[in-house]
């Protein structure tokens, strides 16, 4: 790679992990103990943009191969290899589980198949307790909204005219607020928890 190719690079990378920055608005304090950065992706960008600030932080991608500050986990899977209450702090930038988990994912999925959107909806829920586990006492969970979410926002997102548009009866509900309570997430994930 040559040293303009590097330059472009590090100049882009700098650019999304700002840009993920401004959906999330992570203050001083989310910040002053360990962070996770949860789908993080295999580029990681707003892990490395945290190490250049020295924040303690580590991603997770079930992409990701495992790496230093970089957890390769399938997290519907497996499980984080951490303690309980580690974390002060979990990002998840445009990360669709949480969503999923949160709001009726039987919309996603055809009618006549509503078992992979019960598949689903457990799978998320799955990944929404393990990270629960490893959130410290009073530890704060911050969210962007996901491409879904964003279709409410984009004028005309739903018109049937418009090639590769959504229709209106599949677009899924308007953004749900972003937990800041540990206790208001566990309580909405039990209450939305698929018991057989």
């Amino acid at each position: 790679m040559s040293l303009a190719d590097q330059m472009v690079d590090e100049l882009v990378q700098e650019e999304l992990a700002e840009t993920q920055l401004l959906f999330l608005e992570p203050t001083s304090e989310d910040l002053s103990g360990r962070v996770l950065d949860v789908g993080c992706g295999q580029n990681h960008y707003l892990v490395d943009h945290f190490i250049s600030q020295e924040v303690d932080v580590e991603g997770v991608d079930r992409l990701a191969e495992t790496n230093g500050r970089i957890i390769g986990a399938d997290l519907g899977k497996d499980a984080l290899p951490r303690p309980d209450n580690h974390y002060r702090t979990i990002l998840a930038h445009m990360f669709t589980p949480f969503y999923i988990a949160c709001g009726p994912s039987y919309r996603l999925f055809a009618a006549s198949d509503l078992s992979i959107a019960v598949e689903v909806r457990i799978k998320a829920l799955d990944i929404m307790q393990e990270l629960l586990r490893v959130l410290e006492p009073g530890g704060r969970i911050l969210c962007s909204p996901t491409i879904i979410e964003l279709a409410h926002q984009v004028p005309g997102a739903a018109m049937e005219d418009r090639e590769n548009s959504v229709p209106p009866d599949l677009l899924p509900p308007a953004p749900l607020p972003i937990f800041e309570d540990q206790n208001e997430l566990c309580l909405l994930t039990t209450a939305v928890t698929y018991e057989s």
